[in-house]
């Protein structure tokens, strides 16, 4: 069951990630919201900028990363503060392994990673030119990335080479994944689709 909850805003909201009963969303015209009782009530985290906001991920409670229209923000105090830096592409999702350790995708088939808190990215040859759209990590080897065109790709040495995995049941554009073991994994996209992977990604079937 669900319950809805008043965000306090109109605009579109595209991402959300939560450290505890600490949460933030972002989404169109530069709006980025805070939560601190697991979503109950939001409050607004200005910015400066109105960017479209794509994608937001925090390590801690404090510490965060916000993404979108070629610019990155970063806080160190919860969203109190952000430090801009301009990048050379559009991510549209963003995970961090660990404080140091992250991975960005977007359009064009761009694969990105940083292993030092986002100063710097370096870029990952994917294999494909479509755009992807979304990013999930298990561990520093262990990630997988779907986009258009239902790409599932895989890597299992943290991005140094990704495999194409073929869903063969969709070519529908995936929206998300999410892989809570090793063997047991999630995407979902366009007009309803849901497949799921019970062997690393090897075989998909439609939920």
């Amino acid at each position: 069951t669900w319950t809805q909850k008043s965000s306090g805003t109109t605009s579109n909201l595209l991402s959300v990630h939560f450290v505890g009963a600490v949460g933030y969303t972002v989404g169109e015209n530069g709006t980025i919201l805070w939560s601190t009782n697991w979503g109950n009530a939001w409050a607004s985290r200005l910015s400066g900028i109105t960017n479209t906001w794509n994608c937001v991920y925090f390590t801690d409670t404090n510490t965060g990363y916000v993404f979108g229209d070629g610019v990155m923000l970063k806080t160190y105090n919860g969203g109190t503060s952000w430090t801009i830096k301009g990048l050379i592409f559009n991510l549209l999702s963003v995970v961090f392994i660990n404080g140091s350790t992250g991975y960005g995708i977007g359009s064009g088939g761009t694969i990105q990673k940083t292993i030092n808190s986002g100063q710097n990215w370096t870029t990952l040859a994917s294999g494909t030119s479509k755009s992807l759209r979304s990013v999930s990590f298990l561990d520093l080897n262990s990630g997988y990335v779907v986009g258009d065109g239902g790409q599932i790709l895989k890597t299992n040495n943290g991005g140094s080479d990704w495999i194409l995995l073929t869903s063969s049941v969709t070519t529908n554009t995936l929206q998300s994944v999410y892989f809570p073991t090793k063997e047991t994994g999630y995407t979902v996209g366009e007009a309803g689709t849901i497949l799921k992977t019970i062997n690393g990604g090897e075989q998909w079937n439609v939920q």
